[in-house]
């Protein structure tokens, strides 16, 4: 994390820090590190008389020659000075200091830009949605085909056509029983986007999802409590105009469905 400008070695360690030609010891040679005995000098302390080749002494073997060689020679490359102090440098801001926040965005190096947080735990939805609308991205969802993937038991046909391999993506986009309880979704919840007919073909589920709850117009919160107490809502759609399988559809299918919808967000209408 920091760089150590050489002076006189009595404050930078000789294996953690990066003195040598801006890398520590124990980076260029972890196997030697771990067989050193003493893996806390300074480098002052180190250098004196070779005491770190002293703390390797009857500890190298053969094929640790070649490491153990070049990080010698780089070592006698280096000449401390003894009248001044040890510097450090932290390396991850443009003054050379430390400070919390420069830590902190250093966590994100080399992370991906994703849509979770527009998508899933931005919108309005209790914390157990947005897990699960989470888990469900990710395909994390414990359906058969990972199941199978860890040698567990599974049924491995989807429970509702048993006709496909049960996946997420086949759950709650593919199956046509869930198709159809969409389609009564989008009729309860006067949200077209909601119906199948108007999904485009989407090889992620967040790609999907986006889709989705691009359209997803304004619902009372009213509305949304009633999916959420398991009633689906169906109080305010004619029986005629709801699809037989939302009609008799099971409270262990609208939990996971209800879950899915309460991700996306829901605002009052103005």
């Amino acid at each position: 994390m920091k760089y150590t400008h050489n002076r006189d070695g009595a404050s930078a360690s000789f294996w953690h820090d990066s003195w040598l030609f801006g890398a520590s010891p124990r980076a260029l040679a972890p196997a030697l590190y771990s067989l050193s005995r003493r893996k806390h000098r300074c480098v002052r302390d180190a250098l004196r008389g070779g005491a770190w080749v002293q703390d390797l002494r009857s500890r190298v073997s053969a094929h640790l020659l070649e490491s153990f060689v070049a990080l010698r020679t780089l070592i006698e490359l280096v000449v401390l000075s003894p009248d001044t102090r040890d510097k450090f440098t932290w390396r991850f801001s443009s003054d050379g200091r430390y400070s919390a926040s420069s830590a902190y965005r250093l966590q994100f190096v080399g992370s991906v830009q994703t849509a979770f947080v527009q998508l899933i735990w931005k919108p309005w939805a209790t914390p157990r949605c947005r897990l699960f609308a989470w888990l469900f991205v990710q395909n994390r969802l414990m359906t058969a085909d990972r199941l199978l993937a860890h040698g567990w038991p599974n049924g491995y046909f989807c429970p509702l056509c048993m006709r496909n391999l049960q996946t997420a993506t086949h759950l709650f986009i593919e199956c046509p029983f869930s198709r159809q309880v969409w389609a009564g979704v989008a009729i309860t919840a006067t949200a077209p986007s909601l119906a199948p007919s108007s999904w485009g073909n989407h090889h992620r589920s967040i790609d999907w999802m986006a889709d989705l709850s691009e359209g997803l117009p304004s619902l009372e919160a009213s509305r949304v409590r009633s999916w959420s107490s398991g009633t689906y809502g169906l109080s305010e759609t004619p029986a005629s105009s709801q699809p037989p399988p939302l009609r008799s559809a099971p409270c262990w299918l609208g939990s996971p469905m209800r879950r899915l919808l309460g991700t996306w967000r829901v605002r009052r209408s103005p």
